[in-house]
């Protein structure tokens, strides 16, 4: 039921009604002021903010996107495609990962736990093998030149690889500029009729990014091919797992960590889920709770039950 039991009721282990659910019966969320939705908003190292009942925060520097979510009991998404958008490009101009998401859902079709998901309840974030191994000539293309190309190439690889056997590539300082974003094309899901104006699809799609720091970090327990390293070099391993080898998850899977980009609003009574970018704002900014009016009651977040939750509490699954 995850941390707090915020999966959709039909999913319960149990087959307890879930918080949002238990909240409403009790009388704790009233029913005209909530809609069975919730947000996480982890901004930052220091915590962020759960809020149940509905949206958090209502607006902000960005608007919200909505994905369609593709199952009533999971916080399933459909990916369309996948880009490699390098520093300094449009994302028209963007490489297209060879890898075909529609296929590989067909593929589990009938299998929930086949599909892509928003998992806040673990920290890590998965890709299916195969999409491991079809990011390495795009991502060659992005990072390496001329120069020492045949060893950033290895490195290519070895980054790839490093989640299996514990290895590392390593990359100039140059090559970790050109680090790419890997931006995922979900499904949208239809908000009014404004997105079916002449020529617009009625699906559109929503782009989900992982930033090269999303993506790739710094090894936290050393690695078997320190020998490798030259003096001009950084080793960094994937912080995305290639699932089907190292956990036996062979699908995309978006934790904690892939997810702290945006607030996310979980919304499965309308099967949607929605996005806006938060990185770079301060928890007393743009994912801060309400200030407290005078007379105790709380600023225009529409009976929102807000609380603060820590880093560790987001981040890690206890």
């Amino acid at each position: 039921d995850g941390i707090l039991g915020l999966a959709p009721a039909g999913v319960s282990m149990s087959g307890h009604p879930n918080v949002l659910n238990q909240l409403e019966l009790a009388g704790v969320l009233r029913p005209e002021k909530s809609d069975g939705s919730f947000s996480l908003c982890a901004p930052s190292p220091a915590g962020g903010v759960l809020a149940i009942g509905g949206r958090y925060p209502r607006e902000g520097q960005h608007q919200w996107m909505y994905a369609a979510q593709s199952t009533a009991d999971r916080y399933t998404v459909d990916i369309q495609s996948m880009l490699i958008v390098s520093p300094n490009i449009t994302t028209a101009a963007a490489a297209r990962v060879d890898y075909n998401f529609t296929m590989a859902a067909e593929a589990g079709l009938g299998n929930e736990d086949s599909l892509p998901i928003l998992d806040s309840g673990t920290n890590w974030a998965t890709f299916p093998t195969k999409l491991i191994k079809a990011l390495e000539q795009p991502l060659v293309t992005a990072i390496c030149t001329e120069k020492e190309k045949n060893r950033c190439i290895k490195s290519v690889g070895l980054l790839l690889n490093s989640t299996r056997v514990n290895v590392c590539g390593y990359f100039t300082n140059d090559e970790i500029e050109r680090f790419p974003d890997m931006t995922l094309l979900l499904r949208g899901k239809q908000q009014n009729l404004l997105w079916l104006r002449a020529g617009s699809s009625a699906t559109p799609e929503i782009s989900f990014k992982l930033h090269p720091f999303d993506w790739a970090m710094s090894p936290v327990s050393g690695c078997h091919n320190e020998k490798n390293k030259t003096y001009n070099t950084i080793p960094l391993q994937m912080a995305v797992l290639d699932g089907g080898e190292t956990l036996g998850i062979d699908k995309v899977t978006l934790g904690a960590f892939a997810l702290s980009p945006y607030a996310v609003h979980f919304d499965p009574s309308r099967r949607r889920i929605g996005f806006l970018p938060s990185r770079g704002a301060s928890v007393a900014g743009a994912c801060a709770p309400p200030e407290a009016e005078a007379g105790g009651t709380r600023h225009a977040a529409e009976a929102l039950a807000t609380a603060r939750v820590g880093a560790s509490a987001l981040l890690r699954r206890e």
